[in-house]
């Protein structure tokens, strides 16, 4: 996740800069793995907090 954060920074604020394809599809990859698996991830943090 930390890496997604440092390449969107990295596209946010650095103009003119030519971006890797292969950096782009190795965070494009990660990108939509994380996506399939966050909803699972939130119901299970959301349960335990209602366990008190």
């Amino acid at each position: 996740m930390n890496r997604l954060r440092g390449f969107r920074h990295f596209v946010r604020y650095v103009c003119g800069a030519d971006i890797e394809v292969n950096q782009l599809n190795t965070n494009l990859d990660l990108a939509l793995k994380l996506h399939s698996l966050l909803p699972k991830d939130v119901e299970r943090f959301l349960a335990s907090l209602n366990q008190d």
